[in-house]
């Protein structure tokens, strides 16, 4: 039996005008696979430590997550004097069918730095992902959960948090999701 992989490419977008609710959360946080229309009145930063971006559709009626997921995500520091400093950051890709509270990890990753890690004054910081995923089903009834935290030295969290502008010039936050098959 051989596995093909397919890899779907997705960008991390705030639309102000769409929400979805889903396993008991609302989003506008949303993973597309292209970006909207550059009209569309979207929020171009999130001051939080945390957040979740949903893809709200499926993929495939049912398929299977089996490779490398690999990325990036961006932090801006809009304060206009200070710089701050991020010391560690954690990414999981997640499930979760329409049932609060009921998301499952397919999988994680947390990196911890030291250096090459400021955020100057009205300025960003992008940083990698690089998951691995072993073989996880993704069901009819599920939907894919973009987790992405961060801890900031200070833990002041005024200034700094996620970029997620709706420009596919400069995409803030992008992954590629390896879909496996079997044949």
């Amino acid at each position: 039996m051989s596995v093909d992989r397919m890899y779907q490419t997705y960008y991390g977008v705030y639309l102000n005008h769409w929400s979805d609710t889903w396993g008991g959360n609302t989003y506008n946080e949303m993973l597309v696979k292209e970006y909207p229309n550059e009209y569309l009145s979207t929020t171009s930063v999130s001051i939080v430590s945390d957040i979740t971006f949903m893809y709200p559709s499926l993929y495939k009626n049912k398929y299977y997550l089996d490779g490398q997921m690999e990325g990036h995500f961006t932090i801006y520091n809009q304060s206009s004097t200070t710089s701050y400093y991020v010391s560690s950051y954690t990414v999981e890709l997640k499930k979760t069918n329409d049932v609060a509270s009921n998301e499952t990890v397919l999988g994680t990753y947390s990196n911890t730095i030291s250096s090459n890690n400021t955020v100057p004054p009205e300025d960003y910081l992008t940083l990698p992902i690089y998951m691995n995923i072993e073989k996880q089903i993704v069901n009819p009834n599920e939907r894919l959960l973009l987790n992405i935290t961060f801890t900031e030295t200070g833990g002041t969290y005024t200034y700094v948090g996620f970029s997620h502008w709706n420009d596919s010039s400069i995409p803030d936050i992008k992954i590629k999701v390896p879909y496996a098959y079997t044949g």
